[in-house]
């Protein structure tokens, strides 16, 4: 019960110092999303979902650090996957070109660009073969704001995934493309 209060109490005093909003993003893996995985007979159009929680932190001159919660599930064809993590990083809202020789610099007041370090717990409960496993990840994304509070992401993640060496034997290290959108709350 100690826990859960620190957690609570924790969570509580990141958003009271916050940047007055808190972000929910929602995002479709690319690959699963559009085409089909027939290496591991995925169909297309399968569920590949990224859930996002985002605290932003104080702003500076051009960027804010943010903290995220992030759920992630898959359903595909050897079973469903579940991976929860946690992120840090910074976004860069105020974005500009320097001025290159004769090209005058350039601002991008719609977009931002953010860097996340995470580390997380996969698991794939109906996979008897796969033990749940410590991941870790990279994510570099850009967002461009729509309308006021509504924002289209592209996100590019690179995750350690243990299970994929102990299912079929092949790369530990994936990468993920995938596209959606962000609300502030």
């Amino acid at each position: 019960m100690k826990k859960y209060i620190i957690l609570f109490t924790t969570l509580i005093t990141i958003s009271c110092y916050s940047q007055d909003k808190l972000t929910l993003g929602v995002t479709q893996d690319l690959r699963l999303g559009l085409a089909m995985d027939k290496k591991h007979g995925n169909p297309n159009v399968t569920p590949n979902m990224l859930f996002n929680w985002d605290w932003e932190t104080k702003q500076f001159k051009s960027l804010y650090p943010v903290i995220r919660l992030q759920y992630e599930f898959a359903n595909l064809s050897s079973g469903k996957l579940s991976r929860y993590s946690v992120h840090g990083g910074l976004t860069w809202n105020k974005v500009k070109t320097p001025k290159i020789l004769f090209i005058p610099a350039y601002d991008f007041p719609n977009m931002e660009i953010g860097m996340f370090l995470g580390v997380g717990m996969l698991s794939r409960p109906n996979n008897v073969q796969v033990s749940p496993a410590l991941i870790y990840s990279v994510t570099i994304e850009v967002s461009y704001t729509i309308f006021k509070g509504f924002r289209g992401v592209l996100k590019n993640e690179l995750i350690n995934r243990p299970d994929l060496y102990q299912m079929w034997n092949s790369n530990v290290k994936k990468i993920n493309v995938s596209a959606g959108f962000e609300i502030d709350l």
